[in-house]
């Protein structure tokens, strides 16, 4: 069985020609779609199984959605999944201190950013030789917000320190 995952990192979204900013919108999908048609050309059978992200889906192309066996999506977490999400995210045997599940939840991020977070978080507490705690955390996700060009509001972190 064949299985394909794309997300908004590989190529067909990613190389887009660099353009201007109005222009980017019909170009990615144009782009996408050109991709994509060049992907199943080099497939000789019928992909099985396709995991995406819901924000990947609109640049697909409908004929190569008809493709596709089976899609599989995974929407974007509300807070009950993120806390879910935070509960399994570090390791059993990593040291953590004072972690609030309901507050690290708080942030509207998807599970993705949730690892990047918790892994930053972890070598930050390591660094300093301290189990992973709510100013790890904090550090870290301040990081990734800067990275997703996102505000972080005090209400998002209120408490967390």
């Amino acid at each position: 069985m064949k299985t394909r995952c794309w997300t908004e990192r590989h190529g067909f979204v990613e190389h887009r020609p660099v353009i201007e900013a109005e222009y980017h919108a019909a170009l990615d999908r144009s782009f996408a779609a050109d991709a994509l048609e060049q992907i199943a050309r080099r497939n000789e059978r019928p992909v099985d199984v396709a995991k995406q992200q819901e924000s990947v889906r609109d640049a697909l192309d409908s004929a190569f959605l008809r493709r596709l066996r089976f899609v599989v999506s995974f929407p974007f977490p509300d807070a009950d999944g993120r806390a879910e999400i935070w509960r399994r995210v570090f390791p059993p045997e990593l040291p953590t201190e004072g972690l609030v599940v309901e507050k690290l939840a708080r942030p509207a991020v998807a599970g993705g950013t949730i690892r990047n977070i918790a892994l930053s978080a972890a070598f930050l507490a390591a660094e300093a030789g301290e189990p992973v705690r709510m100013t790890h955390v904090l550090a870290a996700l301040r990081t990734e917000y800067l990275k997703l060009e996102r505000p972080l509001t005090d209400a998002e972190v209120a408490g967390w320190t």
